[in-house]
C-alpha cells in the first residue's frame, strides 16, 4: 500500500487557493448587489431619457383622457400589460402606477411609478412631480431611480409636459 504524504507546501498551497477562491467569491457577490437592471438604467444617456420620459408621458395622458372634470386617475398595470409602451416592457418591471390628478390645493399632481421586485428587495423608476401651481410655483418634474437605501436623481425640469385636459396651458 501506498501512502500519500502533503508536504507542508503543498498544504500552504491549497490554502492560498481556497483563499482566493473565497476573495473572488466575495468580490462578485458585493459587485452584484446593485438590483438587477438598476446600473443599466442609471448608465443611460439624455437621449434614451428623453425617450423614456416621453413615454412616461403619454401613459400619465392615458391616465387622464376624459377627464374633464379634473378627478384623480390611478392605474395600476402588471408589468406586461400591451398599455406598457415598448420602452417600458423591455426593463421587465413587476407593476407600473400611473397617477393623475388635482390635489385638495387645486395644483396637479402626476406620477409614473416603476416597479421592480417586491418590497425591501426591490428597487423603482419614477417620473413625475408633487406640486405645480398652474405656472406660480413650478416644482422640477423629476426622473429618478430609487432603492431602499438610495434616491437619485437622474434628470430634473422645470418644464412640465402638457398632458391631456388638466394641467397647465
Amino acid at each position: 500500500r501506498r501512502v500519500l504524504f502533503r508536504s507542508p507546501s503543498m498544504k500552504s498551497t491549497n490554502t492560498i487557493r481556497l483563499l482566493s477562491l473565497l476573495s473572488l467569491a466575495v468580490t462578485l457577490a458585493v459587485s452584484c448587489s446593485k438590483k438587477p437592471g438598476y446600473s443599466a438604467f442609471e448608465k443611460q444617456g439624455p437621449d434614451y431619457y428623453a425617450g423614456f420620459i416621453t413615454n412616461c408621458d403619454s401613459l400619465i395622458s392615458k391616465a387622464s383622457e376624459g377627464n374633464n372634470n379634473h378627478t384623480n386617475r390611478l392605474l395600476y398595470l402588471q408589468g406586461n400589460d400591451p398599455m406598457l409602451p415598448p420602452i417600458i416592457q423591455s426593463l421587465h418591471p413587476t407593476k407600473v402606477k400611473v397617477f393623475s390628478g388635482i390635489d385638495e390645493k387645486g395644483s396637479y399632481l402626476a406620477e409614473v411609478l416603476i416597479m421592480f421586485g417586491v418590497s425591501r428587495e426591490g428597487w423603482s423608476i419614477a417620473w413625475g412631480q408633487r406640486d405645480y401651481d398652474y405656472g406660480t410655483n413650478a416644482v422640477p418634474w423629476v426622473l429618478s431611480i430609487n432603492t431602499e437605501e438610495e434616491h437619485r436623481i437622474l434628470f430634473s425640469t422645470n418644464k412640465p409636459p402638457r398632458i391631456g385636459n388638466i394641467g397647465p396651458q
